[in-house]
């Protein structure tokens, strides 16, 4: 009870005291009475001798007292009121010089021409720089190539593609998934096959942190594809990008292997080219 009677307590007067015409007017009533206020704090006399004198030299009569709250309040209105308006005239009035100051040195800047020695060091200097960014990357290109290729030896040891296929790393977009048909088209991106397979192609085996991917572009297959028909045939599937069909193509194709069962594939590509009517 003690505790809440506090609590409300406390922001009842934070909400008083962060008025701002309470505190205009207590802070132009501290200074235009700062004179009793002193008397009354730091004076060595009694309690009641400090505010005799007070009263008798600061607030005699009627009007003194008048002034001594009427020109505070006067003040705290000024302050609330007045001041906010000028302010915004001020604000207005700085960023106009701004404005101006901002435009002249872009005009000054524009018009200043640099000599061919001035030219020659800054284009030197980026060109430096340039370079650098170049070794850099190239450096990271190496080491991310080089990463790649150990990667590549590591899964096709482990997966035993040394005998049984080949598998490659290619960077990929996030649209991939496991079991599209891509082509890198003689680069290290994958893409889904469309209308003709360029460059090395292979099957999403797996996804590694969506940037990149797993190819497999010989050998078993197992647990990629779903629902396939034993022993059938499968070709590429040209009116859906990157995926198969046991259709025969009516145009020319790529034949990519034969069905072991319903899960499993053995990858066998072959160009296919329909007979002639």
């Amino acid at each position: 009870m003690l505790e809440e009677l506090s609590k409300e307590l406390k922001a009842s007067l934070y909400a008083r005291l962060s008025d701002p015409f309470l505190k205009a007017f207590t802070g132009s009533w501290i200074i235009w009475n700062w004179q009793p206020i002193s008397i009354a704090l730091l004076e060595d006399q009694s309690v009641t001798w400090r505010i005799s004198y007070i009263i008798s030299t600061y607030f005699p009569n009627c009007h003194a007292r008048v002034l001594g709250t009427g020109i505070p309040v006067l003040t705290a209105l000024l302050y609330t009121f007045v001041y906010p308006f000028a302010k915004f005239g001020i604000i207005k009035f700085t960023a106009w010089i701004n404005g101006l100051m901002r435009e002249a040195k872009e005009k000054y800047e524009g018009s200043y021409r640099l000599t061919a020695e001035q030219s020659q060091n800054i284009r030197r200097k980026y060109e430096l720089e340039l370079e650098q960014v170049r070794l850099v990357n190239q450096e990271e290109i190496n080491v991310h190539q080089e990463l790649s290729n150990e990667l590549i030896l590591y899964y096709r040891k482990a997966n035993g593609f040394e005998n049984n296929g080949s598998a490659d790393i290619r960077q990929c977009s996030r649209q991939l998934s496991v079991g599209i048909w891509v082509s890198d088209s003689g680069r290290t991106h994958a893409e889904p096959v469309s209308n003709r397979a360029l460059g090395t192609l292979g099957v999403v085996i797996k996804i590694i942190g969506q940037r990149y991917c797993i190819t497999q572009n010989s050998g078993i297959v197992r647990d990629v594809f779903h629902d396939l028909i034993p022993n059938a045939a499968y070709y590429l599937d040209y009116t859906n990008p990157g995926h198969i069909t046991n259709n025969l193509p009516r145009n020319e194709s790529i034949k990519v292997g034969t069905a072991l069962n319903e899960t499993t594939l053995e990858i066998k590509l072959e160009h296919y080219a329909p007979n002639p009517v």
